[in-house]
């Protein structure tokens, strides 16, 4: 008897050995403490029966029902829902420096997570940063159930721009994670008010489109009221992105909180602020695709430029899908129409427009653009569920579907269009070989420019065929031609400025009056594997003059994807592109990149607990000590 009881004791301290090995929370270790006595029940039972083996079966089988009773309780919830939040640990707001610093965990009372400070303690971590003054009137935070949200009110005279602000305001509310909400909290409702100002019928974003809008969050002592005003629903989309980056879950004390007490105007440095993605060299599937854009609509970037096809692969079907094949990888990595109009209907609620390029086919290029958008037939292509409001897509994109885009990208090859030929290996006539992709290994592209006369044919009829009103091109292609204006109007061209920033080649299109979207490689091309503060700091018109400024419709950046695929779409596009979107709609002229590192890092962990898979900028430990690794 002695024995077996030596035994049970040796083991309960093994036991008790490997415990303290664990670091467990000094909750935890309290909680088994006071449920040793079932330990010791077990002791006493296997000592009376002689038995080690049932003392090991038993007590193994106590020690699970604690842990998952552990499980259960509230304190351990909070050390484990966030990998950034740890019970131990406090914050408190640093008034000279107004950052967040740690502190001991002395008392329940004096808790407040990482992410509450920060919110309550300097600028607040919006990204981008808004160009407006903001004005703080007895800022702090507030805790609100996750049901209580509501849009009480959103006023458009156009009917068309309201479909589109419930499709905005249903993509708010689901993008409000449900979790587990416990305890009272400090206002019963928050109710947001969206004022769309004048009569603007506008649902294209147009270059000429105002996206600023007027935010304020006050509250009393049982509401919070969120006013949103804009002249167009692009604006008051914005609006509710910035809201939604002030709104979080509070995980140690398992509430949702909001900021009240500040008020700021907002509105973007350029029209055009854009991702190139290249779905050509590597296929991307539609829902990575839209995974993007929903990534895009976070740092209220407003373009996506799809470049679907290249010189050596056309995974696109238009008319005989059997002839896209032969251009594509396999047989299912095919574009359709329909996946098109898709992706063109999810970009467009969430403010984004298309920039469609389908490279080397400006020969069948209108067959295209009428098969893609057919009014007659668009609509039928698509499904179309119900909202949360209770309207259907279906007749909420109506008036999306029912225009063309007015821009389209015409890329680099296939450029002797312009000069009354045609290329002649195009999809329509698919040349398949033994790569097994669309291939033309005769079709010398350089020499092909070099052999341009002095004077080529111009655009034409080409925008007007389309239904466009911009044309955009690259600029190595437009280089080429030696008399630039008597082939494209400065009008309606726009050059895509590609070449290294050392060059300055944009200065030449500036100068001449042409419109200018700026993508220098040697910083914007991500697949070479920028730095996000390299991507962030690169401002080149600053350098320009006032009327050169003014030609600038934008920025974009791209990503070439030979060795990019969707495994690895999200880490090298975030958060580098995020940096960039910053830079192109802040543009504030004091960059401090040490600053812009501990907005950036908050608003990184915005798009990881999204589904964005945007790689790390620091260490944790420096996320966990703001400003101590500057």
């Amino acid at each position: 008897m002695s024995n077996n009881i030596n035994v049970s004791i040796l083991l309960l301290v093994r036991t008790s050995l490997i415990i303290s090995q664990l670091k467990l929370p000094f909750e935890v270790i309290n909680y088994m403490k006071k449920n040793m006595k079932y330990v010791c029940f077990v002791c006493s039972l296997a000592a009376k029966r002689k038995s080690n083996f049932v003392f090991s079966i038993i007590g193994s089988i106590v020690f699970i029902t604690m842990y998952w009773n552990l499980s259960s309780i509230h304190f351990l919830k909070q050390e484990f829902r966030e990998s950034n939040e740890i019970v131990r640990w406090t914050y408190h707001c640093d008034n000279h420096t107004q950052l967040c610093s740690r502190r001991w965990l002395k008392s329940d009372h004096d808790v407040q997570s990482l992410q509450t400070c920060q919110m309550s303690c300097g600028i607040p971590p919006i990204w981008p940063l808004p160009t407006g003054q903001m004005k703080f009137l007895n800022r702090k935070t507030l805790s609100f159930r996750k049901n209580n949200i509501k849009f009480r009110l959103l006023k458009a005279e156009n009917f068309n721009v309201k479909r589109l602000l419930i499709g905005a305001a249903d993509i708010f509310l689901s993008n409000l994670k449900s979790m587990p909400e416990v305890g009272n909290v400090d206002v019963k409702n928050v109710d947001i008010i969206v004022t769309i100002i004048g009569k603007t019928n506008a649902t294209e974003l147009g270059f000429d489109i105002d996206e600023s809008y007027k935010l304020e969050i006050t509250a009393n002592t049982s509401s919070v009221l969120v006013s949103i005003k804009s002249s167009t629903f692009f604006g008051a989309r914005n609006a509710l992105e910035t809201l939604s980056q002030l709104i979080w879950f509070d995980s140690l004390i398992g509430q949702y909180r909001i900021v009240t007490g500040l008020k700021f105007e907002d509105i973007p440095a350029f029209n055009y602020r854009g991702i190139m993605l290249d779905t050509g060299s590597n296929f991307i599937p539609i829902q990575a695709i839209k995974r993007t854009l929903n990534a895009m609509a976070m740092n209220k970037l407003n373009t996506l430029h799809w470049h679907m096809t290249n010189e050596f692969s056309y995974p696109f079907c238009y008319s005989d899908c059997m002839s896209a094949i032969y251009g594509a990888a396999s047989s299912n990595k095919v574009y359709t129409s329909e996946n098109i109009l898709e992706i063109i209907n999810y970009a467009a609620i969430r403010g984004i427009r298309v920039l469609l390029e389908f490279n080397n086919n400006l020969d069948d290029i209108g067959v295209i653009w009428n098969s893609i958008f057919d009014a007659k037939n668009q609509i039928e292509k698509l499904k179309y569920p119900e909202t949360k409001h209770g309207i259907a897509h279906k007749h909420m994109n109506e008036n999306i579907l029912s225009h063309r885009p007015y821009m389209i990208h015409l890329g680099r090859a296939g450029i002797n269009h312009f000069n009354g030929e045609f290329n002649s290996y195009s999809i329509g006539n698919g040349i398949y070989n033994d790569r097994g992709m669309f291939y033309n290994g005769d079709y010398d592209v350089d020499n092909q420019f070099n052999l341009l006369p002095v004077t080529t044919k111009p655009l034409g009829n080409l925008p007007k065929e389309l239904e466009v009103s911009n044309v955009v091109v690259w600029c190595d292609t437009v280089n080429y031609f030696r008399n630039i204006s008597s082939t494209f109007d400065n009008r309606n061209f726009i050059a895509h400025v590609s070449s290294e920033s050392s060059a300055k080649v944009e200065e030449k299109f500036l100068n001449n009056g042409y419109k200018v979207i700026i993508s220098h490689s040697d910083v914007w091309f991500l697949n070479r594997l920028p730095t996000w503060s390299t991507v962030y700091t690169h401002r080149p018109w600053q350098n320009y003059t006032n009327k050169q400024v003014n030609k600038v419709v934008g920025a974009q950046v791209c990503l070439w994807t030979d060795n990019v695929d969707e495994n690895s779409l999200d880490s090298r596009l975030w958060p580098n592109a995020a940096a960039f979107a910053e830079a192109v709609w802040s543009n504030s002229p004091d960059i401090h990149v040490e600053l812009a590192t501990m907005r950036l890092d908050v608003h990184r962990l915005r798009m990881v607990q999204s589904g964005v898979m945007a790689a790390p900028i620091q260490p944790q430990w420096c996320s966990l000590n703001p400003g101590e690794c500057l």
